[in-house]
């Protein structure tokens, strides 16, 4: 209370650690993952999740399918990324949210991440809107968290992990994929 200004911390201007990372990243997942679930049970289609899971064609082809996406979506952001600039300024935050971040913590954030997206979108959101609704609201957090330069890559993916659930490969094709996709795009920025 003396009127001077305070000096700011040394830690002000550092950016989180690798542990702070992590745990803000798994508390998200969490909430969101739960948010989908509550809001499953307030419309009374906790049934969804069970439903869905696996899907009609069973884990094998729901692996087999979100490993073929994987795949060759994977191939389209590789050709975008040497012939363009489009994803430079994503790819420069991914770098810099996993650096110095442990291998196996990189995975179960890839894991967890791919977990609440899936929870929310393929699962709650798809549910109560359809596919359609389920790439729009997928597309609106795109370019809500600044990246508007990829709307259309967000609409592709989107729909792709989408059509998975709703042809029958269920949230375990569509994790599957999304996993997979993270891991492919991460060894691309190593």
């Amino acid at each position: 209370m003396s009127g001077e200004p305070e000096e700011p911390t040394e830690s002000a201007g550092e950016p989180p650690s690798p542990r702070e990372r992590i745990a803000s990243s798994l508390l998200v997942q969490t909430l969101v993952m739960l948010g989908a679930l509550a809001w499953l049970h307030a419309r009374d289609r906790t049934d969804a999740f069970r439903e869905l899971a696996i899907g009609a064609h069973g884990p094998w082809l729901g692996l087999l399918a979100g490993g073929a996406v994987a795949v060759a979506f994977s191939a389209v952001l590789a050709v975008v990324a040497a012939r363009t600039s489009a994803l430079a300024p994503l790819d420069d935050e991914l770098r810099r949210f996993f650096a110095d971040i442990d291998a196996w913590a990189v995975d179960v954030l890839l894991l967890a991440s791919a977990l609440g997206e899936e929870f929310l979108l393929r699962c709650a959101v798809q549910d109560a809107f359809g596919w359609p609704g389920g790439v729009a609201v997928a597309v609106t957090v795109v370019i809500a968290s600044g990246q508007r330069r990829l709307w259309w890559l967000a609409v592709l993916y989107a729909s792709l992990l989408g059509l998975l659930v709703d042809l029958g490969f269920g949230l375990l094709g569509s994790t599957v994929a999304n996993v997979l996709v993270n891991h492919l795009n991460l060894r691309r920025l190593s």
